[in-house]
């Protein structure tokens, strides 16, 4: 529902399915075919990579489909893409796996191989960083001063919900998705979209690395 009111909107220029998932503009075999074909037949500068139906989870480290972004960071690294995480955390949810960062996440990045940027919102830095340190990798911590997107989205008619929470119940959430976003929009066009700023950044990848 999501995508169809951003594409309506005209937030998203085009959509692809893959895999399992159908009905986008254009569909694709699988996320690596889909990713060349957005690149080199739509000349797209950015690719947004979100999970299609069929997710599950047991509450177990393994056991949950959010694993599925792990081939997909490694894929896209080795087509030459630069990869951009959007962290799930919590600031309300009351489960002890899901509060603070997810243990979805932290799954992800100590099992992906491919080098990746972890955009954290600055304003959740305190909540977030100590469960970063923890983490064994070599991925590329910045820190976003994100811009607050919610007044657009409702600009646009658009009303974020996510397991039955409205964006404005969770803002960490929302956040980390906000800043991943903007910190590839920087990416890409060598600035922040406005109210946005890069703080902290680690330009050369030695200072912010999670150790």
């Amino acid at each position: 529902d999501l995508v169809a009111d951003l594409t309506a909107s005209g937030i998203l220029d085009v959509t692809l399915t893959a895999g399992q998932a159908f009905g986008g503009d254009h569909e694709a075999v699988n996320v690596a075919s889909g990713l060349w074909a957005a690149r080199h037949r739509l000349d797209a500068d950015l690719a947004i990579v979100a999970m299609g139906p069929g997710n599950v989870g047991t509450g177990t480290t393994l056991g949950h489909a959010a694993l599925g972004q792990v081939p997909v960071i490694d894929l896209a690294g080795r087509l030459g893409g630069e990869v951009t995480l959007a962290l799930r955390a919590s600031g309300v949810d009351a489960r002890d796996r899901h509060r603070g960062l997810s243990h979805h996440s932290t799954t992800v990045l100590r099992l992906a191989g491919g080098p990746l940027t972890v955009a954290v919102p600055g304003r959740w830095r305190d909540l977030l960083d100590p469960q970063l340190a923890e983490i064994d990798g070599a991925h590329r911590v910045e820190h976003v001063a994100a811009r607050e997107v919610l007044g657009d989205l409702r600009d646009a008619g658009i009303e974020l919900r996510s397991m039955g929470r409205r964006a404005a119940d969770d803002p960490c959430f929302v956040d980390c998705a906000a800043a991943a976003g903007q910190l590839a929009a920087a990416q890409v066009t060598g600035h922040c979209p406005a109210g946005c700023a890069v703080v902290d950044a680690h330009a050369d990848g030695a200072r912010g690395r999670l150790p």
